[in-house]
């Protein structure tokens, strides 16, 4: 999906439209998660994590989160290297949520249950 695509495709809330815009361009541009609640006038954390979510799957934006160093947040990835570090992150969480999956299933099943 273009930017112009998600431009113009309707949001289902005036809060999904004020995320999107506080979510700038490029890792050193990244927004806290809670100055996009304060902006966009969010109290719960789930919400704005639901409205993120919705925003790339269903409007084709594509959005990044550092959890560490210097610029923590979320952001759209300027270049093909944000990009592939963004990925990169998000590939490890997979991983690491599997395999706490499959320790929770050997756990279970070790007790017997």
């Amino acid at each position: 999906m273009t930017k112009e695509t998600q431009k113009t495709k309707a949001f289902p809330s005036l809060k999904h439209r004020i995320v999107a815009e506080s979510i700038r361009t490029g890792k050193h541009n990244a927004t806290l998660l809670s100055d996009i609640m304060i902006i966009a006038d969010i109290e719960d954390k789930r919400q704005a994590y639901t409205i993120i979510e919705e925003l790339i799957n269903d409007y084709g934006y594509v959005i990044g989160a550092s959890k560490s160093g210097k610029y923590r947040g979320y952001y759209i990835p300027a270049s093909r290297r944000e990009f592939v570090e963004v990925a990169s992150q998000f590939k490890q969480s997979i991983n690491s949520m599997n395999k706490r999956y499959e320790n929770l299933l050997n756990n279970y099943k070790k007790t017997g249950a």
